[in-house]
């Protein structure tokens, strides 16, 4: 585990945790073919997209377009967000920042290797901000889940964090139930488009999704149309 990186000064806290996190470069804003995301795939995760019949290909939002995000998907209410293939976890983790109201975050990733990059940032986190932040329960390579502290966020009841490694369309239906919006910035092989929108079908009525795939126009003409929007 590498040093943590200090916050910048005059960030605003969510870039501050990002920074913390996973480096100054992130919290700024990382373009290009020289993400982590992008340079710490293996064999392993080609072995697990080729069992999910998904693919490896990526890419990230940059942390201000994120921020922009919430306002337009009206999640400035939302208490639980999924975030169901999430690269390192750039995106769950500014939620969890930026977004106070979140009680729950979790954030699930197919390929190994990425979903290792975001456990690593989230013990650095811890790390740098124990005062903050403490891991509530871990197994390396498979789950971590961090809580905040604070004088009226003690101990696992508090607001939560959760990073899973695993194929998105196996996340837990109660999960699922659960969850006030999801996001899904994948790009979703055609093949699996059915099966994404039978996953949809989990949520509650009103959920919101965010996903690149166009879903009703890709709607199973077999399946009742979404109770998401």
């Amino acid at each position: 585990l590498s040093q943590p990186a200090e916050p910048l000064p005059d960030l605003p806290w969510h870039l501050e945790i990002l920074a913390a996190a996973f480096s100054h470069r992130a919290a700024e804003g990382e373009i290009g073919h020289y993400t982590e995301g992008h340079m710490v795939v293996s064999e392993d995760d080609a072995r697990a997209a080729l069992a999910a019949g998904s693919t490896l290909l990526y890419g990230e939002l940059l942390p201000r377009s994120v921020t922009q995000l919430w306002d337009a998907m009206g999640l400035r209410d939302a208490e639980v967000l999924l975030e169901l293939g999430m690269g390192t976890g750039k995106v769950a983790l500014q939620a969890f920042a930026e977004l106070p109201q979140l009680r729950r975050v979790v954030g699930v990733e197919l390929a190994p290797s990425r979903y290792k990059a975001g456990e690593i940032a989230l013990l650095r986190l811890v790390a740098a901000m124990p005062e903050r932040f403490a891991v509530d329960e871990h197994t390396e390579g498979c789950h971590i889940r961090i809580v905040e502290h604070g004088p009226d966020r003690c101990g696992p009841e508090g607001r939560s964090l959760e990073f899973r490694c695993g194929d998105m369309l196996q996340t837990d239906p109660a999960d699922m139930r659960a969850a006030d919006a999801v996001l899904m910035e994948v790009c979703l092989p055609s093949s699996l488009h059915p099966e994404v929108c039978r996953k949809t079908r989990e949520l509650k009525p009103g959920a919101k999704v965010l996903c690149f795939a166009d879903l009703p126009t890709v709607w199973p003409e077999s399946l009742p149309g979404p109770g998401c929007h």
